[in-house]
């Protein structure tokens, strides 16, 4: 089984461990902390993938998130990411992995400002194949929110079932729907909305531009 890659915010010569633990004892751990911030959950008692819930996040000792719900996951020790956002004094992003609607993985996007929450969005899982899609200078990143809904496997047709395309920025992860249009105007030709339509068969430009599908 090889390393789920999401963002590859990794400095360089990080070891990635890709093994499953044979046994995970059900205890509170630490899952990122700076001088500022500090995130901490209980990481579930399961034989295989480590799980953490009642998340809970701390800016400057102050509990500014908390969840119980969700079911949480590092990504082979990826996920979360915290990032100060560049002109924004006091502000940053913090990207959580978490399972999702039909076990679907996701990303959970908290943005803090001072000690206060002041947005908060979930993307699809991004896949890693992250570049500067619609040349405007800014780099994008990819994902899908049905990555499995295919028609059939390396045939020229598809389901409509564009992607998700999140750009990167000074104010945190947005979603970019320039991107998104331009994606499937030169896959699918034609532009019928940016909703996933499991019911419209759509044939493929090329049958090479099937990631995602």
């Amino acid at each position: 089984m090889g390393c789920v890659l999401t963002c590859s915010i990794v400095p360089e010569g990080t070891e990635l461990d890709c093994g499953l633990p044979e046994h995970i004892v059900e205890e509170e751990v630490i899952l990122a902390q700076n001088e500022r911030l500090l995130i901490r959950a209980i990481r579930q008692a399961t034989d295989g993938d480590a799980f953490y819930q009642q998340l809970s996040i701390y800016v400057d000792s102050n509990l500014i998130y908390y969840d119980q719900e969700k079911l949480f996951n590092m990504h082979a020790g990826l996920l979360p990411i915290v990032r100060e956002l560049e002109g924004a004094r006091g502000q940053f992003e913090i990207l959580l992995g978490f399972v999702g609607q039909y076990e679907y993985d996701r990303i959970l996007q908290v943005i803090v400002d001072s000690t206060v929450v002041v947005r908060q969005d979930t993307f699809p899982m991004f896949a890693g194949m992250h570049k500067d899609i619609d040349e405007d200078g800014r780099i994008e990143f990819i994902g899908n929110w049905f990555p499995d809904l295919n028609y059939c496997f390396d045939c020229d047709s598809s389901y409509y079932n564009p992607p998700a395309i999140y750009e990167m920025n000074v104010q945190g992860f947005r979603y970019d729907s320039v991107a998104v249009k331009q994606w499937i105007e030169e896959n699918y030709g034609v532009f019928e909305g940016y909703e996933t339509n499991k019911y419209q068969i759509i044939p493929l430009i090329s049958a090479e531009k099937q990631a995602f599908q």
